[in-house]
């Protein structure tokens, strides 16, 4: 059990729905239902577009009973059975509060349309309606109108109870008067015999009142223990539920160190990928290079072997030539030195012929 703080959002919204003149509601925002003898709910629209629900009471009626109203509805909408209460304005008289969608008597008779059904509440529904008077009773507070038209559903179906006009504090008179369970006795009983009138039935909510009528139990003892006994399995479901809480944020802290580690690691792996590429790109580099050097220098060398071969050969075509020359000259001698012997020769065979 906490009370539930306003968000921004309805924090905002207030600002203009606190802070209106009943010409303000009555031109700006429409009916909800039919006007009521105290007063007259309008459907409001804030300024971020959530809609709530205007009680506006009669100009007559007096700033305490409206003050005590609101006072009533905040204690039950702790206990999760009415609507919230956003801001009271006893100037221009009314209540902001949560919007709700219908009234059980509504959600009936679309549920069974036919005139003159039975319209039978289901067990949920039934133990809902008990559930609503057992906690007004936590809540120290006798509704005090068993009106089924005050029983309402909120947009997620589940049932609600309205209009504290006519209700009062429990104390010690009204417990000596009604027993422990003031509810039960009056606001219950006053809600499933009003439930006939529009055909609808419940069976656990006439069994929970006679019994309780039966069998009315000493009043200084049952409800508070009840009570307290409520209350403790609602701190151990919330003690149970920040365990739960604090396994589950454990785990993530657990998994999210994992989660760390691993990355950690896969950083790490990517930084020594990283760097063994950066080493074998290096040596990579080192090996071009000195291969380029190699070529460069088996380059050199060819270039070298080229220019040698180049000279040899020039060489040998200068001593060949030399050759040539040589054995030029040489068959030139030779054949002078045939021509002087041949002239010798004749020259003797003229001699001798002439003797």
């Amino acid at each position: 059990m906490s009370k539930a703080k306003l968000s921004s959002e309805e924090i905002n919204d207030m600002k203009d729905l606190a802070n209106l003149s009943r010409n303000d509601i009555e031109s700006r925002f429409k009916i909800s239902g039919k006007k009521g003898k105290e007063g007259t709910t309008f459907v409001a629209i804030g300024n971020s577009g959530k809609e709530y629900a205007i009680k506006l009471f009669k100009a007559t009626k007096s700033y305490k009973k409206i003050h005590d109203e609101a006072e009533y509805q905040k204690l039950a909408a702790v206990y999760g059975i009415s609507p919230r209460v956003f801001a009271v304005n006893t100037k221009t008289k009314y209540i902001v509060m949560e919007k709700l969608e219908e009234t059980i008597v509504d959600y009936m008779r679309r549920k069974y349309p036919e005139q003159g059904s039975t319209k039978p509440l289901t067990n949920e529904q039934q133990l809902r309606i008990i559930e609503i008077c057992e906690k007004l009773d936590c809540a120290k507070v006798v509704q005090n109108d068993g009106n089924p038209l005050n029983l309402m559903l909120n947009k997620n179906g589940t049932i609600m109870v309205i209009d504290f006009g006519f209700a009062k504090a429990i104390d010690k008179k009204v417990l000596q008067k009604r027993g422990p369970e003031p509810n039960i006795n009056l606001t219950l009983w006053h809600i499933h015999r009003q439930l006939r009138f529009y055909k609808i039935t419940g069976p656990l909510l006439e069994e929970r009142v006679s019994s309780y009528m039966k069998n009315k139990p000493s009043w200084n003892t049952t409800t508070i223990t009840k009570c307290e006994n409520a209350e403790e399995a609602k701190k151990k479901a919330k003690k149970k539920a920040k365990k739960k809480k604090d396994i589950k944020v454990e785990e993530a802290t657990v998994e999210e160190e994992a989660k760390k580690k691993a990355k950690k690691k896969a950083k790490k792996k990517k930084d020594i990928e990283v760097k063994g590429a950066t080493k074998a790109e290096d040596v990579e580099k080192k090996a071009k290079k000195i291969r380029k050097k190699a070529k460069k220098k088996e380059k050199k060398r060819v270039e070298t072997d080229d220019e040698t071969d180049d000279e040899t050969d020039d060489e040998i075509d200068d001593e060949i030539e030399q050759r040539k020359k040589d054995t030029n000259t040489l068959d030139a001698r030779l054949r002078r030195n045939e021509e002087k012997r041949e002239k010798r020769l004749k020259e003797k065979r003229k001699q001798k012929n002439k003797r």
